[in-house]
């Protein structure tokens, strides 16, 4: 058998509690079927409809509710902004793609973290993506998610047009890297800028597959603005938002946009990273600026290293760069700090206790050292499974 150093933390750990939300029986077995093969992961509780989520979650207590869109009576949508007011959890849309786009991001709006497509019958037969799929519902689980307080004001309509600001006429070209939790974050930038803006808008949006193109459609409507999937070749315009579609890279060519197919880039295809470095190496774009929302994993980083690199070569706009980079933070990975793994381990022991209603366990003089001993793979985002 295997050390508990090769098996990790997760060994010694309560698995994450996840509760099903969906009317269809079928759509709820598939799901059981996907997470019962992790030992990690424990369905604590299902409900048919938003009404009997809403009543069983509270006592229930899971670490992560996965729940699907299109329900009689209470949908998933209503569901989502009634548990992130009364009970904020990290609700993730199980989803089918043809289901209403704007139903779909109008739930990541409300605090959902992310959306996903039905499991299949190919999916659920192919281990690779059944463990795949296991794994970002355990990172999602250990999100933290705060209290959405319901609002009945309208969002303000701006008559007059913003005033610029200083800078502004330096930018030609804005770059997004975004993951989970991007869309509302996203719609929320693109809100803020005059109509049309005055630079085009790249952005790479890490999603499950099929539903790029519904987020696109829920942009432009949400938003006003023209929001567009990239098309390969296609000129780069300004006042356009392009936004990378499904299976290949976005690049920036010589005032052209290119998508490739080439291999992911650290599982990812479209990368950030793919993007933000085509930035750095094009000469054209030498005053753009590049922007790398919060999200999961390591994505966008390398990139951002390769245009500040391109500052110290001088191929970059050195002004703009320190003007968006006045406070670098360098933090390194926790396999680097292990002092801090027994504080971070007792801070979410204590936490889960307080929420499961438990008590404090006691840690055996061979535990920590096998956890300070663990690499991490997942960074500080394991720490808590």
């Amino acid at each position: 058998g295997r050390s508990p150093q090769d098996r990790g933390p997760a060994a010694l750990i309560s698995p994450v509690r996840a509760f099903l939300v969906d009317d269809s029986a079928v759509s709820r077995h598939a799901l059981r079927q996907a997470l019962s093969g992790d030992p990690r992961i424990s369905i604590v509780g299902e409900a048919t409809s938003g009404e009997e989520a809403l009543e069983r979650i509270p006592s229930t207590a899971p670490d992560i509710v996965l729940m699907d869109i299109i329900m009689p009576g209470v949908d998933g949508l209503e569901t989502t902004r009634e548990l992130m007011h009364h009970y904020p959890k990290p609700v993730i849309i199980i989803s089918d793609m043809g289901t209403r786009a704007d139903t779909t991001f109008e739930a990541l709006r409300a605090g959902a973290l992310e959306v996903i497509g039905k499991p299949t019958i190919e999916q659920l037969s192919d281990q690779q993506w059944v463990q795949g799929f296991c794994r970002k519902i355990r990172n999602l689980a250990e999100i933290p998610v705060i209290t959405r307080y319901r609002s009945n004001r309208k969002t303000e309509v701006r008559e007059n047009p913003r005033p610029s600001r200083p800078g502004a006429d330096t930018i030609e070209l804005i770059c997004i890297g975004a993951s989970t939790g991007g869309p509302p974050a996203l719609k929320t930038i693109i809100d803020a800028f005059e109509q049309p803006p005055r630079w085009p808008m790249l952005i790479v949006q890490h999603m499950s597959t099929g539903f790029i193109g519904g987020m696109v459609r829920w942009l432009a409507n949400a938003t006003g603005h023209d929001v567009r999937l990239v098309t390969s070749g296609a000129p780069i315009k300004p006042g356009v938002i392009y936004v990378a579609g499904d299976g290949g890279h976005l690049e920036l060519g010589n005032r052209r946009l290119r998508m490739t197919t080439t291999p992911p880039l650290a599982g990812h295809r479209p990368a950030v990273d793919r993007l933000f470095s085509s930035v750095a190496r094009n000469r054209t774009a030498s005053r753009s600026v590049a922007i790398l929302l919060t999200g999961m994993g390591t994505d966008g980083a390398r990139g951002l290293d390769d245009l500040r690199r391109a500052v110290e070569n001088g191929s970059f706009l050195e002004d703009l760069y320190y003007r968006l980079n006045d406070f670098p933070i360098a933090i390194p990975p926790l396999r680097e700090r292990t002092a801090d793994v027994k504080i971070l381990i007792d801070h979410y022991f204590r936490k889960s206790c307080a929420e499961l209603q438990r008590s404090l366990p006691c840690f055996s003089r061979h535990a920590v050292p096998i956890m300070q001993q663990y690499a991490w793979p997942g960074n500080v985002r394991e720490r808590e499974k």
